[in-house]
C-alpha cells in the first residue's frame, strides 16, 4: 500500500477520507491546510496526495499544487472540487495526475489511488546542469506489456508523457525537456510494473548546432481532452520541415496522431491519404535572419492559418488539438502533455508519408487503434465507413497535377477482368489536390506483389467548388509513381514493386494502365 497525504480544510470530510483510505490499508496523513501538508510532505514523502482545491481559496490550492511539484515531479496528485472548472485554461492542469468532482464517490477515488500507487518511478538518469540556453534532447526506448501513458519529469519542469503500445520492444521515442533556465539534474520516468523505459543517447543541443532551432521552437502538444481517457488520437511522432516563404525562413512542424476521430471517414482517409493516422501540420515560426521569431501562426478551426497568441514554455508553443480532426488552438492546457522531438525532414521529393515508412510502428499502432474502435470488417463486405485489414491494401504513391480533374487509383490481378478502384465509385474520394499524395486498394488477402498485373488512374471532372457547375472538361498528368508496395504480416511497409517515371496525361473520363513487370 501507499503513503498517503490528504489535506482538506472541512474537518469531517478529512476525518471521513481518512478513515477510508487507512480501512483500505494505506498508511495516511491527513492536515486542513497548506502549510501543514508542505511541512507533512517534505517529512513523510508519500506517493500519493489528495487535496480540496479551495483551501480556503482557489488560489490556495493551486499554490500548494506548484509547491508540491517543485519539491517532487514523481508525486500523484488528485485534486477534490466542486468546481473542476476552476482549473480550466490553468497551467496547473498539467501539474496534477487528475480531477476529481466533488463528492467523490469513495469506489472510484480508492481506485484511482490504486492504479497510481501502482506505477513506479525508474529510469533515474543524473547528468549534469543544463546550460540556460541550450535544449535538453532524448531517445527512450520503451518495452510495454499494456497501453498506457508514461510519465516524465525532469527537475523543476513540468510532467510531460508519451505512449506506450503493448508488443513493442524497445519503441523508440524522442523527446525534448523544457530547459528554460538552468535546468536540473534527474530524469524520471513514472509508469505501471508490466514496463520498461530506458533513456538513451542523453544530449545537450547547444545553439550553433544544425538541429538546435528545431528543437527550440518545438510546440508542446496537450492531448485533446475526449481522448484521455480512451487513449485514442494520441501524437506519436512529431517532424519539422526547413521551407521559405516570401524570402522569409519558416520551421513547420506537423504532428502524426495514432487517428482521426472527425473531419474525414476511415474509407475517405485510406482512398484519399493512404493511411488512418491524421497528419496535421500544427505550427510555424517564421524566423529573422538571425534565428530569432519574426512571427509564428498554428493550424487552427476550419484548417485556417491564424496568428499564435498562446502561451509559451521558453520558447515553446502550448497548443491543444480543439476539434475532432486536431486544428489546434493556445486557449487551454490538459493533464497530458506531449514534448516529442521532431524529426528533420525534407519532403521535396517525397509525400508526407514518408515520416510513416521511416516509423514503421505507425503502421501497427493505428491499425490496433482501427481494431479498439470497431472500424474494421472481414474483405468482401460492407459495413458503414469501415475499412478492412490495412494488410489487404497496396499502398500507391505518385506525384499529379489536377486541372478541374480528381485522381483515383486502380489495380488489375493477373488472370482477373475487373480493376479495383482507390474511390470505391465515389467521386469525394477521388484526389483533388496537386503534389505528392498517397492512395490505397484493397485487394484480396494475402495477395503477393507477384500478383498484380496493372496498376491504373481514372480521371475525373470536379466543380471548383460546391455551388460551381462541372467544367466541360478536366485533365489530370501523372508526373511519376514513386512506388507501390504492402505491408507484410508486422505491418511494415514491403519493398516497392512498381514505379513510372515517364509523364502521362489523362482526360477526364478516361483510363490508363501500366503494366507492371
Amino acid at each position: 500500500m501507499a503513503r498517503v497525504l490528504l489535506v482538506d480544510d472541512d474537518p469531517d470530510q478529512l476525518e471521513i477520507r481518512r478513515l477510508l483510505f487507512q480501512q483500505a490499508g494505506h498508511e495516511v496523513c491527513a492536515v486542513p491546510n497548506p502549510a501543514q501538508a508542505l511541512e507533512a510532505f517534505c517529512h513523510d514523502e508519500p506517493q500519493l496526495v489528495v487535496t480540496d482545491l479551495r483551501l480556503p481559496e482557489t488560489a490556495d490550492g493551486l499554490a500548494l499544487i506548484r509547491a508540491l511539484r517543485e519539491r517532487s515531479p514523481s508525486v500523484c496528485i488528485v485534486v477534490l472540487s466542486g468546481w473542476p472548472a476552476d482549473l480550466d485554461h490553468l497551467p496547473e492542469t498539467g501539474l496534477v495526475d487528475a480531477v476529481v468532482s466533488k463528492p467523490p464517490r469513495t469506489d472510484r477515488l480508492l481506485a484511482l489511488a490504486a492504479k497510481l500507487t501502482l506505477w513506479m518511478i525508474a529510469a533515474l538518469t543524473t547528468f549534469a546542469p543544463v546550460a540556460s540556453a541550450a535544449e535538453l534532447v532524448a531517445d527512450l526506448e520503451i518495452t510495454s506489456s499494456s497501453m498506457e501513458r508514461v510519465e516524465l519529469s525532469l527537475d523543476g519542469a513540468p510532467v510531460q508523457h508519451v505512449m506506450a503500445y503493448p508488443g513493442y520492444a524497445k519503441q523508440p521515442v524522442p523527446v525534448f525537456f523544457s530547459t528554460a533556465g538552468p535546468a536540473g539534474r534527474h530524469i524520471r520516468t513514472k509508469h505501471s510494473p508490466g514496463i520498461q523505459v530506458e533513456v538513451a543517447n542523453l544530449r545537450e543541443v547547444a545553439p550553433g548546432d544544425e538541429s538546435y532551432l528545431p528543437l527550440a521552437y518545438a510546440p508542446i502538444v496537450h492531448a485533446r481532452a475526449d481522448t484521455i481517457e480512451n487513449m485514442s488520437d494520441a501524437p506519436v511522432v512529431a517532424y519539422c520541415e526547413r521551407l521559405t516563404e516570401g524570402g522569409v525562413t519558416l520551421l513547420q512542424y506537423t504532428m502524426v496522431f495514432t487517428n482521426e476521430d472527425g473531419g474525414t471517414s476511415t474509407r475517405g482517409l485510406m482512398a484519399r491519404w493512404g493511411r488512418t493516422t491524421d497528419i496535421e501540420y500544427i505550427y510555424r515560426a517564421y524566423l529573422k535572419p538571425d534565428g530569432s521569431l519574426l512571427r509564428a501562426t498554428i493550424q487552427g478551426r476550419g484548417h485556417k492559418e491564424i496568428e499564435f497568441e498562446g502561451r509559451r514554455d521558453g520558447r515553446h508553443p502550448l497548443l491543444i488539438p480543439v476539434t475532432r480532426n486536431n486544428m489546434v488552438s493556445g486557449e487551454a492546457t490538459s493533464p497530458a502533455r506531449f514534448q516529442l522531438a521532431p524529426q528533420v525532414v525534407d519532403l521535396s521529393s517525397s509525400s508526407r508519408e514518408l515520416v510513416m515508412d521511416r516509423n514503421p510502428f505507425l503502421y501497427r499502432v493505428a491499425s490496433e487503434e482501427l481494431s479498439r474502435e470497431e472500424k474494421l470488417r472481414p474483405f468482401g463486405t460492407v459495413d458503414g465507413e469501415k475499412i478492412g485489414d490495412p494488410r489487404n491494401y497496396v499502398y500507391i504513391e505518385a506525384k499529379i497535377t489536377n486541372r478541374g480533374s480528381a485522381v483515383a487509383a486502380l489495380v488489375r490481378l493477373k488472370g482477373e477482368n475487373r480493376l479495383r478502384s482507390s474511390h470505391l465509385g465515389r467521386a469525394g474520394f477521388a484526389i483533388e489536390r496537386d503534389g505528392r499524395v498517397r492512395t490505397t486498394v484493397e485487394l484480396p488477402p494475402a495477395t503477393a506483389p507477384e500478383r498484380v498485373d496493372a496498376i491504373g488512374f481514372e480521371c475525373l471532372v470536379v466543380a471548383p467548388s460546391r455551388n460551381a457547375p462541372l467544367p466541360d472538361a478536366g485533365l489530370c498528368r501523372i508526373e511519376r509513381v514513386n512506388k507501390a508496395f504492402f505491408l507484410d504480416r508486422d505491418y511494415r511497409p514491403g519493398a516497392s514493386f512498381f514505379e513510372m517515371t515517364k509523364p502521362v496525361e489523362i482526360p477526364a473520363g478516361q483510363i490508363v494502365e501500366f503494366t507492371v513487370r
